[in-house]
């Protein structure tokens, strides 16, 4: 038997299989030459034909070795933009982003098709509006209805994605979330050429960070997941069947569905964490809670369930119902090893916030209670809706909280005292129909002690002895007793003790004493502070009923004491800025409040007082209750712009409008001034200055009384521009867009030339003025109505009076220009006037002029007829020719004040009335 020679067959196979690999190699370099302008052709045709936004690349590049063993298309330096209104920003970016060719299909098929895409270094850059329109709309899609006449020349049939150190970013100004995931991989296997396929998935994320209303939740977070998510290319929807994700060390189920709609989306979430330890639940927490988790020891078993199911449709106000369920057992808190554990720490709550609106939200915390050491808290709470609630509570508590902050590590908080309370409240809060709960126990707080690191000294000495009962349900049968409550701070103590009983009829009496820093007090919770140093001081004794200041019974009233103000803050809804009282100073008798010393300023306004006020207490606790008083006030100026009121523009609800959801920001609009109507006040006021749109008013003073919304000024005066000038005047605020006026003046000796320079109303209001000059009174009474810019509606004026002119120059008013044309007279351009009177009334929009004459270089001018407010004149005039006026020529002035059209003759064009519509 021959032998064999393993040699040769050892040679023979190396060589054959050197050829197959060279053949192979040559293949594999040569393939790619021979379709990659076949390959690149076809796969920007299909592009073009399927995305409508804008694509671009640097280079396109076919290859085997790529993506080793894989044939594909590679585009170098790719960016697509995103979808309207996003067209000119990017949607993906990429270094590269390669597309696997099937090779089978490539040489034998009629398509080309696509069955990997690699993504790498990549940013994917998600964005929608306020109004819900998104950037990703740029895939274009079959119509479902269009017959199939042609296939395409490239076909998508995926079964692998792979994204490599990609960044993805998720900003929805609609919902206010924004979402980071930095250091994205991804590799997901399926067949995704299927109208309806199962998509395989591994995902990491080095650093995912959620923020939600400008509130971060998780920021730096790692995620590790594998997903089994069932995807519909037909209708966009995705199905998440298995998706266990691990949150840093937590681990959490994510299922659900999310469809995209038109113009939103169909959502139906539920993440969910069983048996989980509660160490692990706060490494997902956000940054600020892991210095404290370094240092403390948590126990306790965390049952968790986030639901969100609903479509969410900005446009609409159309949003998804949120569900949340907590739950902790034998829980167990010790922060730095504190002596004082917190034990037996058990909580169950559930929350429902039906469409996202906080008004429909269902709170059911059934059980949160702990221990420290023998101390205890329990409470329960059920509470439906936010504004008028429904509450079912019960609170019990016997706790040292000095040992339970120790416990807990509340940074930078040093707390301290017995916390004893014993209380339960069940029924309806509602403010407008009188209801509330009833209650039935004490809160009690002992040598309670507050420090922070805002400011280096704490409040102590806290004390607070208090019961609270009420057993019908509503505000009438609402007692709270506080004996005391008190506290010590930056050495000054303060206490108060008060007994109040029928909250619809209060029943009062009240002391206190002390020194309250509220700037300081403030900074002790909070690092901005005030921007005033405020203080309050009070030794005040209050005993009564309210009913007693309503009905006039003083003397049954027993208040007396002291109440020192400096440097306070007091906003107001009748008022759109706040009013700082820099000092007051009042002093307490019965129904009295007097005030020697009382210094405030408003803006820029600055004001002092000195009187008294009356039924300040009923006036403070009760909306009928009338402030009553008489004052005198002084100022260097008043800025009387500031105290228009702003009307708030609603926007407009569509008919399936969620309160409350995704509403476009109101606008602010100015509003006439409005006088609170239980106000009862008389006062005499100086000003040195006043600023009122534009005019400035020189030393004003007169008498002032507000009565039910209405003010009357009796023999006010003012001095503008050197005038003297005399009002008396009538006004009420009716709504914030509508007032009404009564207006008295007399003003002597006014200066037309500096007025036009210096007054901008008079400038703006009285053109024709630019070129005249001299001095002219005033005497006219008016009333009628002023919009909600304090401006006055010209069809609801009626007045009249007399406009007094003395030595009057008029230089190029369009009126004389006309006539001087019209009658071949140079002289009638700029005529001179002297102690001439006009008398006018207004009534319907029309001024009408009394018949007056005057001359001047031999002419005996005579003037009548009527003017419209808005510039239409009819004007019947007589010009009296030289010497002695016998002879004259009959004239017309139609036209406006603009464009003024004069004829020889007597027949004008009468201008229309406008009737004043509105009720009066």
């Amino acid at each position: 038997m021959a032998s064999i020679n393993y040699k040769t067959i050892f040679f023979k196979f190396l060589k054959y299989t050197g050829i197959t690999i060279v053949v192979v190699l040559a293949l594999m370099f040569v393939t790619p030459f021979i379709f990659s302008d076949k390959i690149e052709e076809q796969v920007k045709k299909t592009a073009n034909k399927k995305l409508n936004g804008e694509l671009n690349y640097s280079e396109a590049k076919v290859s085997f070795f790529t993506h080793f063993p894989s044939l594909t298309l590679t585009l170098n330096d790719f960016n697509l933009n995103g979808s309207a209104p996003f067209q000119n920003e990017k949607l993906v970016s990429a270094d590269e982003i390669a597309f696997g060719i099937n090779l089978s299909s490539l040489v034998f098929g009629e398509t080309i098709d696509i069955d990997q895409i690699f993504l790498s270094n990549s940013l994917i850059n998600v964005k929608v509006n306020k109004k819900g329109e998104a950037n990703y709309n740029v895939y274009i899609a079959e119509a479902v209805t269009a017959p199939k006449e042609e296939k395409s020349e490239t076909g998508l049939k995926l079964e692998a994605i792979e994204i490599n150190n990609s960044k993805i970013i998720y900003d929805d100004q609609s919902t206010n979330i924004h979402i980071d995931a930095v250091g994205f991989n991804y590799l997901g296997n399926g067949d995704l050429s299927e109208a309806i396929f199962a998509l395989h998935s591994k995902a990491k994320i080095e650093k995912l960070n959620i923020i939600y209303e400008n509130e971060p939740y998780l920021m730096n977070k790692k995620v590790d997941g594998d997903l089994i998510t069932k995807v519909n290319t037909n209708s966009l929807s995705f199905v998440f069947e298995q998706n266990d994700l691990f949150i840093n060390k937590l681990l959490v189920d994510f299922t659900g569905k999310f469809d995209f709609l038109k113009d939103g989306y169909d959502i139906d979430f539920k993440i969910k964490s069983n048996k989980s330890n509660l160490y692990d639940l706060f490494t997902a927490f956000p940054p600020k809670y892991i210095t404290w988790l370094k240092n403390t020891e948590l126990k306790g078993s965390v049952d968790l369930l986030f639901t969100l199911k609903g479509k969410y449709i900005a446009s609409q106000n159309i949003a998804p119902d949120l569900g949340l369920d907590f739950k902790l057992k034998d829980g167990f808190v010790n922060y730095n090893k504190s002596a004082f554990p917190v034990s037996n720490l058990n909580i169950d709550i559930s929350t429902k916030v039906p469409s996202l609106n906080p008004e429909l939200l269902m709170l059911d915390a059934k059980n949160v209670s702990l221990n420290v050491e023998k101390n205890y808290l329990k409470t329960k709470l059920k509470m439906n809706g936010m504004t008028t609630p429904d509450i079912d509570m019960v609170l019990s508590s016997q706790i040292d909280l000095e040992k339970l902050n120790r416990a807990l590590g509340i940074p930078n908080f040093e707390l301290k005292g017995m916390l004893l309370s014993d209380l339960k409240a069940k029924g309806k809060y509602d403010q407008k129909q009188r209801l509330f709960p009833n209650a039935n126990g004490t809160l009690n707080l002992k040598n309670g002690f507050i420090k922070t690191q805002y400011y280096p000294n704490p409040v102590t000495k806290i004390n607070i002895v208090s019961n609270i009962n009420n057993q019908k349900g509503t505000f009438d049968g609402l007692s709270v007793l506080l004996k005391p409550a008190g506290f010590t701070f930056e050495g000054e103590p303060f206490w108060v003790e008060a007994d109040l009983k029928n909250f619809d009829d209060l029943n009062y009496d009240i002391k206190a004493k002390g020194t309250l820093n509220i700037s300081k007090i403030y900074k002790v919770f909070s690092q901005k502070g005030l921007d005033v140093d405020g203080s309050i001081k009070a030794d005040l004794q209050l005993k009564g009923i309210q009913s007693y200041a309503e009905k006039g019974n003083y003397s049954k009233l027993q208040n007396k004491g002291t109440l020192e103000i400096r440097n306070i803050k007091v906003a107001t809804e009748y008022l759109p800025k706040s009013l700082l009282i820099k000092e007051g100073i009042f002093k307490f008798n019965q129904d009295k409040m007097s005030f020697n010393t009382f210094l405030a300023s408003y803006g820029q306004s600055d004001f002092k007082l000195n009187g008294y006020l009356q039924n300040v207490f009923n006036f403070m606790s009760s909306k009928n209750g009338v402030l009553r008083g008489a004052f005198t006030l002084n100022s260097k100026y008043i800025n009387a712009d500031e105290f228009m009121s702003s009307t708030t523009k609603a926007p407009v609800a569509t008919p399936t409008a969620v309160p409350n959801r995704a509403e476009k920001p109101a606008t602010q609009e100015t509003g006439v001034i409005l006088i609170p109507s239980n106000l009862d006040l008389q006062f005499y006021a100086t000003a040195h200055k006043i600023n009122y749109q534009g005019l400035v008013l020189q030393d004003g003073k007169g008498a002032v009384k507000m009565k039910k919304g209405k003010m009357l000024m009796q023999n006010t005066g003012f001095n503008l521009i050197g005038c003297d000038v005399s009002m008396n005047a009538a006004y009420q605020g009716i709504t914030p867009k509508k007032a009404v006026f009564e207006y008295d003046i007399k003003a002597t000796d006014f200066d037309i030339k500096r007025a036009y320079k210096e007054v901008k109303m008079f400038k703006e209001m009285a053109s024709a003025a630019e070129n005249a000059a001299g001095i002219v009174s005033l005497d006219y009474k008016i009333k009628g109505r002023l919009n909600q810019q304090m401006q006055p509606i010209y069809p609801s004026l009626i007045g009249g009076g007399v406009l007094s002119i003395k030595d009057v120059k008029v230089k190029g008013m369009k009126m004389f220009n006309a006539v001087s044309k019209t009658t071949d007279h140079e002289a009638l351009k700029n005529p001179e006037l002297s102690k001439v009177a006009i008398k006018t009334t207004i009534k319907n929009n029309i001024i009408t002029i009394e018949r007056f004459k005057f001359k001047f270089a031999g002419f005996r001018p005579r003037i009548e007829g009527t003017s419209s407010l808005d510039g239409k004149l009819n004007l019947k005039m007589r010009l009296g020719l030289p010497p002695l006026g016998i002879l004259g020529i009959p004239l017309t002035v139609t036209g406006t004040k603009d464009n003024p059209k004069v004829k020889i003759g007597r027949k004008g064009n009468e201008i229309e009335e406008t009737q004043d519509t509105e009720d009066k």
